[in-house]
C-alpha cells in the first residue's frame, strides 16, 4: 500500500471519529475551525509522512499533529479577536 492509499484509507476511516474530537478540542463545538484543523492535519500527515517510524503507532504520531493544528487554529482565532478588541478600543478613543 503506497503512502497515499494508506492516508486515503485512513481519512475515509476515521474523519468523523476525529472530528469530533477536534469538535471537542476547538471549543464550543466550532465545526468550521475543526474542519479547518482536521484538513491541516491531513495534509501535514501526507507531507511528512516519510517522518512516521513504523515503530510508533499511527494514531498517536496524527493525534499529535491534529493536536497541534488546533491549537494553532485556536491562537489565530485569539489573536484576531484581540486585533478587534484593540481596533474597537482605537476608535473609541
Amino acid at each position: 500500500m503506497t503512502r497515499n492509499e494508506f492516508m486515503e484509507t485512513y481519512y475515509r476511516e476515521k474523519y468523523e471519529e476525529r472530528l469530533k474530537f477536534a469538535r471537542k478540542r476547538v471549543g464550543d463545538y466550532n465545526l468550521a475551525l475543526a474542519e479547518e484543523a482536521l484538513q491541516e492535519a491531513f495534509y501535514k500527515a501526507l507531507k511528512y509522512f516519510r517522518a512516521y517510524r513504523k515503530e510508533e503507532d499511527f494514531e498517536n504520531w496524527f493525534g499529535r499533529i491534529l493536536i497541534n493544528c488546533i491549537n494553532d487554529i485556536k491562537r489565530i482565532e485569539r489573536e484576531r479577536g484581540m486585533d478587534q478588541k484593540g481596533a474597537r478600543m482605537y476608535r473609541d478613543w
